[in-house]
């Protein structure tokens, strides 16, 4: 038999027995946690997905088993995204929130400030103006910086505060060059909106718009040539909207460290027994300077000296399928790190209290 006659009876046998395979079967994704490759196949096959639904359920399933701080953030980000695509606005605060945190040793103001908007969509305003207020005071960009600030005025007039509201926009207007056409637009609403209201300050703004942002969306509403679609609070009747327009947010947290702690629990053990930075009790912090009651905001599994310990808590709790932060605090001198587990919109701290304890995470509300 010659050479080719081989080749051709080899062929037919390998061919009738299966054929021949070139290409090694790639592995699964769920093989690859821990390794290299990892990081950059989830994000290839959440990114190509055939919907946006089914990048979430991707998102979900392994954000447990991403350790590495820029990742988790970048996906915590890409999360909070397309669940505010997909309407599911609850979920994409937190994740907005979380976000915030993920970097550790630093802060993601931009996702502190979108998780703040969503809370005023909500109408949480208390919850909001705290985030808008912590941008204000830590963040070093000075844009997003004034856009807090306007978004704290219209807490603020949101909250019957008026003459609050009217001594931040004032102090918005002696910067009003240098003001973005967003902030500009929710100024001029804001204004319109007070009770004694500053033609000279309004038209100043108009000028603004018109000079420097002529094909803004923002001069297009002023001018009434776009037609602005009703924030939650007015499709609400919760207020209403000054002549046909209402401000709208463009499109997080120290909160919860300025809040009223007590000893930790059994969870942080011995680790976090000196993380005692107020003497009253929960129950004490529970009135508000109205003495009204005031609503939790999170609820703390843990407290710790170590970092990566804090992390440990927050990767179980994601395992079981919480979503959980850590957030850092300075107390008396020493640093700790803080598991919470963010109190959903809708949500009573009951309800997650004992969701917690059924997956044996002791916890307490933190305010």
């Amino acid at each position: 038999m010659n050479r080719y006659a081989l080749l051709l009876f080899i062929t037919s046998i390998l061919t009738f027995s299966g054929g021949i395979s070139f290409s090694q079967e790639q592995p699964e994704l769920s093989d690859l946690v821990g390794t290299a490759d990892f990081f950059p196949r989830l994000h290839a096959e959440y990114t190509s997905a055939d919907s946006p639904q089914e990048a979430l359920e991707l998102l979900h399933k392994f954000l447990p088993a991403v350790e590495q701080d820029d990742h988790r953030h970048k996906l915590l980000l890409d999360m909070a995204k397309i669940e505010e695509q997909l309407g599911k606005l609850e979920n994409a605060q937190l994740h907005y929130q979380s976000a915030a945190f993920a970097p550790r040793g630093k802060r993601d103001f931009h996702a502190l400030y979108l998780s703040a908007l969503l809370l005023i969509e909500f109408a949480d305003f208390d919850q909001a103006l705290l985030q808008c207020r912590h941008v204000i005071r830590e963040s070093a960009d000075t844009e997003l910086t004034h856009m807090a600030r306007m978004q704290e005025a219209r807490i603020l007039q949101q909250q019957g505060e008026e003459a609050e509201a009217a001594a931040i926009l004032h102090g918005l207007h002696e910067a009003r060059d240098r003001l973005p056409a967003g902030v500009l637009y929710g100024m001029y609403i804001l204004y319109a909106s007070l009770p004694e209201k500053s033609d000279a300050e309004i038209n100043s703004i108009t000028q603004q718009l018109k000079s420097r942002f002529p094909a803004s969306p923002e001069y297009g509403l002023l001018q009434e040539q776009i037609k602005r679609t009703p924030t939650a609070e007015v499709a609400l009747g919760m207020v209403n909207a000054p002549d046909s327009l209402q401000a709208h947010g463009e499109s997080v947290s120290d909160t919860l460290i300025q809040s009223t702690e007590k000893s930790p629990s059994d969870a942080a053990s011995n680790d976090a027994s000196a993380d005692t930075s107020a003497d009253a009790s929960v129950e004490e912090g529970k009135a508000d300077k109205n003495g009204q009651n005031q609503k939790s905001r999170a609820i703390q599994t843990g407290s710790f000296r170590d970092a990566e310990n804090a992390h440990y808590m927050q990767r179980e709790l994601e395992k079981q399928g919480f979503t959980a932060m850590v957030v850092q605090a300075d107390v008396n001198g020493s640093t700790f790190y803080r598991v919470l587990v963010p109190i959903a919109y809708g949500e009573t701290e009951e309800e997650l209290v004992l969701q917690l304890k059924e997956k044996s995470f002791e916890g307490y509300p933190v305010y």
